[in-house]
């Protein structure tokens, strides 16, 4: 069976089906397409995207992409795509509910016309257990399933308890893999293990038919709960990393930032049976995630484990869309970290600065470590690397809000163990009176919309070549971008060189705020445009391409700082 099969059985059911370069699309909601066959991974151009978008005058496209992608939300595809089946693929802790499943119910192929009749009362006791809602009412039920009567492909199967369905499912194949579309079971039947042994029987027949090089059973959904897929992994499916990537409509896009997503996700909890607005709140929320770097997006359950390993084969996120000054006849690349950069990271900030000057480093390497994790996954932090062909020479850290409290939180346990590695730091007067600081300039900053500029470094060797102009840049722009009012930083007294700096780029001292070691400054960015490329020469990406993300690390010298806060 082809797509175009499925691609009619969608247009029986009157939905509006469009064929592109890259894939079919077809109006899954109010103007928004989805691309099908759902185990395609495509990459559509900006032109094919925008064409869409515009010409059929939809607000959004969802569509599955490669985890290399630069744009899109991590997410997966459930699917099985070994050649074989049997008891030992599925994990020891449900095989013995397998086989009580298989030795208490009959399953195997019922007829379409059962399927329509049966299927709709364990549909909507299936929607009710998960707590989910659909638009379907029993008049498009009957006509989803009649409209694939006749069409080649489609087959439904059943798990009969006493004569009775207790299970169903619907699956249709397109060239050589089956999509499995919908699953049923009702709540009564449960304790006969119905859902194990439909499933379990169903796979194995699947994959032992010609032809068949995998099946897929589900891409990552908006809003079914995480059990769903944590059910089909224990039958020995695999959730096989991917990006979403939705894409608005350029006069919606703009409109879509953070504070959109706090009203939908607030008014999905007022209205959770509102279809529309659970669809509209996901929509938004994997857009917006999917704007940031892969290593700063929340993850799915299934793949939290594997996020080290998959970050650190790829680039943290898209480039800033420029390149930085010219160092030693290249030119520097300004780019965000990924978990990669890690070792290099903090093997440059040790360089950069002493124990007196950083009041983290008292806690040992493994606390600098966590900060650092911290600032690179935490979606409301940045950290910006300089980089040199592939050596880093120069770095900064940022946070959309006052990050103090935030990070120590979240790396309370590594510094614990740091503090009974070295308690006489509890007897330091020095160390607890900078501690108490950091945690007063936390209150003193308030809950307004101010990003922090936490610490920069750069290699000696960097040293008076624009680079740290172009970090001060970059971070300004990405501040623009986060929609804050303000971004405020702490330089030392004696560090000349970073105040007149940040003077240049228009920061401001805040008496007020300064303390007897740092001078707090602030710059206001209300009125302030996007902070251009420094450099009109630089050359195209293909031209110059980006460093990949794992670094080697710099020698331990002890440079000169630039700022810190």
């Amino acid at each position: 069976m082809t797509p175009e099969i499925f691609a009619e059985w969608l247009r029986r059911q009157g939905h509006h089906v469009i064929r592109t370069k890259s894939s079919y699309w077809y109006d899954r909601g109010p103007r928004v397409y989805q691309a099908f066959p759902y185990h395609w991974v495509i990459e559509p151009d900006e032109d094919e995207l925008r064409t869409l978008l515009l010409d059929e005058g939809a607000v959004g496209l969802r569509y599955s992409t490669p985890l290399s992608a630069e744009i899109g939300l991590c997410s997966y595809h459930m699917v099985y795509e070994r050649p074989t089946y049997d008891l030992k693929d599925v994990e020891a802790s449900v095989r013995s509910k397998v086989r009580r499943g298989l030795e208490a119910c009959q399953v195997g192929q019922i007829p379409l016309e059962r399927y329509a009749e049966e299927g709709w009362a364990i549909e909507q006791d299936t929607l009710v257990r998960q707590q989910r809602h659909s638009r379907l009412d029993q008049v498009r039920w009957d006509s989803m399933i009649h409209a694939a009567e006749g069409l080649e492909g489609f087959e439904a199967w059943g798990a009969e308890v006493n004569g009775r369905l207790g299970a169903t499912l619907l699956f249709v194949r397109q060239d050589d893999h089956i999509n499995l579309l919908y699953q049923q079971s009702l709540h009564e039947c449960l304790p006969f293990r119905v859902n194990n042994a439909l499933l379990f029987e169903t796979t194995r027949n699947l994959v032992a038919r010609p032809g068949v090089r995998g099946i897929h059973n589900g891409l990552h959904s908006l809003d079914a709960p995480s059990s769903v897929d944590l059910f089909k992994a224990r039958l020995g499916y695999t959730a096989k990393p991917v990006r979403q990537r939705v894409v608005l409509h350029p006069r919606l896009a703009p409109l879509v930032g953070p504070a959109a997503g706090r009203v939908l996700r607030w008014l999905a909890t007022l209205s959770p049976q509102n279809e529309y607005i659970r669809k509209a709140e996901g929509l938004a929320r994997f857009y917006l995630n999917g704007q940031l770097p892969l290593a700063r997006q929340p993850f799915p359950e299934l793949l939290e484990a594997r996020r080290e390993a998959l970050c650190g084969h790829l680039d943290s996120g898209p480039p800033l869309g420029h390149e930085g000054p010219v160092f030693q006849g290249q030119f520097i690349q300004i780019r965000p970290a990924g978990l990669a950069d890690l070792p290099a990271l903090t093997a440059l900030h040790l360089a950069c600065f002493t124990e007196q000057e950083h009041v983290a480093l008292a806690l040992g390497r493994p606390f600098l470590d966590a900060v650092y994790r911290w600032f690179i996954r935490s979606p409301e932090t940045r950290v910006l690397l300089a980089c040199h062909g592939k050596h880093l020479i120069g770095f900064t850290a940022l946070s959309r809000r006052p990050y103090n409290l935030p990070m120590l939180r979240a790396c309370k346990w590594v510094g614990l163990a740091g503090l009974l590695h070295r308690p006489r730091l509890l007897f330091r007067r020095d160390w607890l009176v900078r501690l108490g600081s950091l945690l007063l300039r936390q209150g003193e900053l308030g809950h307004s919309e101010v990003a922090q500029v936490a610490f920069t470094g750069l290699a000696p060797e960097a040293r008076g070549q624009g680079i740290g102009r172009a970090l001060k840049d970059a971070s300004i722009q990405v501040c623009l971008e986060w929609g804050v009012d303000a971004v405020v930083t702490g330089v030392r007294w004696e560090n000349l060189r970073a105040r007149r700096l940040n003077e240049r780029v228009g920061f401001v001292e805040v008496p007020e705020l300064s303390s007897s070691r740092l001078v707090h400054l602030r710059l206001e960015l209300k009125a302030r445009c996007p902070v251009p490329a420094r450099s009109a020469s630089a050359p195209s990406p293909k031209a110059n391409p980006e460093p990949p993300s794992g670094l080697p690390l710099l020698p331990p010298t002890r440079p000169r700082r630039t700022g810190h806060a």
